[in-house]
């Protein structure tokens, strides 16, 4: 199952707009807009050293991300 959705390649002027949008439609089938990502011309050709770098970011925000719903599943458990 798709736990949510992060959009890429967004104009910077709509990222607002594009995110509420498609956070409503989403909603609608229980999935989350968890973010959204800027276009950005740089990204479009990347070094190898900036990827390196976006993947080491990524990796961290996923184990973030990965600790912070072990708790929120944690506490939910406890509640209900």
């Amino acid at each position: 199952p798709v736990k949510g959705v992060i959009i890429n390649k967004v104009h910077p002027d709509k990222i607002e707009r594009v995110t509420t949008n498609l956070s409503k439609a989403l909603e609608k089938i229980n999935i989350p807009v968890l973010g959204a990502l800027p276009y950005d011309k740089a990204l479009s050709f990347p070094l190898i050293g900036t990827v390196k770098l976006l993947k080491q970011e990524c990796l961290s925000f996923l184990r973030l991300w990965k600790d912070w719903l072990s708790h929120a599943q944690f506490y939910q458990d406890a509640l209900y």
